[in-house]
């Protein structure tokens, strides 16, 4: 999968990069790396961007870790390695169980780069701070979007889910690999995004279904909805962005009702 651009921006944004916004400001090796229709080009870009560190190389890197092709996931965990960023360690920790064994051992070498042991990442990369007094541990599970919703744009779904976790005021996320008495993780479904663009603007809806499950023994806790709106003034932000801003909308309008389900017990089992 390679990613489009204008949505490349919001997940370089989401990461840090303070001038990711405009697609056509990318660096032309992060470019290359994120939409390039070859693999091969997509591997030489992972090097590339991995030895010359441009800005947002870290973030073009963990998003090139999902590229359906393992050759440049391989590229892009060993240029994580190179870039020596030990916060990559989470992302680079789950593709330790990635289906593609060279990808596997591609993301164990990138981590004893990073001088972090693969056994014990879980302490060595904490969780994103949350508020003090947070009292429920989260971890973001699978998440899907239906039929008709860009693959990029689910990417991005997860990212702003992890982000809203991290900072609810009684939450704190969790890497996949920690373990928890009391851990509780959330799948997320991003239903539709759709916008409208007139004269004055760009108008987004978007709608997202969550499902609250109690680890370890994946019990369905509760399941919770949410429905988001953004809108852009003439013709600042991309439609993709203005969807984006929609899709965050409806993923805050969801939680507000998390912690009702958090004191509940679980009353069924998601496992067949």
């Amino acid at each position: 999968m390679h990613l489009r651009l204008p949505v490349v921006a919001l997940l370089l944004s989401l990461a840090g990069a303070p001038s990711a916004a405009p697609a056509q400001g990318l660096n032309p090796m992060v470019r290359s790396l994120l939409s390039a229709h070859g693999t091969r080009a997509r591997v030489r870009a992972a090097r590339a961007v991995g030895r010359m560190r441009p800005e947002g190389a870290r973030a073009a890197l963990l998003a090139a870790l999902e590229d359906a092709s393992s050759t440049v996931r391989c590229a892009a965990a060993t240029a994580l390695g190179d870039l020596g960023d030990p916060s990559a360690a989470g992302a680079l920790t789950a593709h330790l169980q990635d289906h593609n064994p060279r990808v596997q051992d591609a993301s164990r070498r990138a981590l004893i780069a990073l001088r972090v042991s693969p056994g014990s990442v879980a302490q060595a990369a904490p969780a994103p701070s949350a508020p003090q007094g947070s009292r429920y541990l989260v971890t973001v599970g699978q998440v899907q979007a239906r039929p008709g919703v860009a693959p990029e744009l689910r990417l991005a779904f997860r990212a702003a889910l992890e982000q809203e976790v991290a900072r609810h005021p009684r939450l704190t996320l969790q890497p996949s690999q920690a373990t928890s008495a009391s851990r509780w993780s959330l799948e997320g479904t991003l239903l539709g995004a759709s916008h409208n663009t007139l004269a004055g603007g760009t108008s987004a809806r978007a709608e997202v279904s969550l499902v609250l499950l109690r680890e370890p023994l994946h019990a369905i806790a509760g399941t919770l909805h949410g429905m988001g709106t953004a809108r852009a003034e003439g013709s600042l932000g991309a439609p993709s962005a203005v969807e984006f801003a929609a899709v965050r909308d409806a993923l805050r309008s969801a939680l507000t009702a998390l912690e009702s389900h958090l004191g509940e017990a679980p009353v069924r089992s998601a496992r067949r």
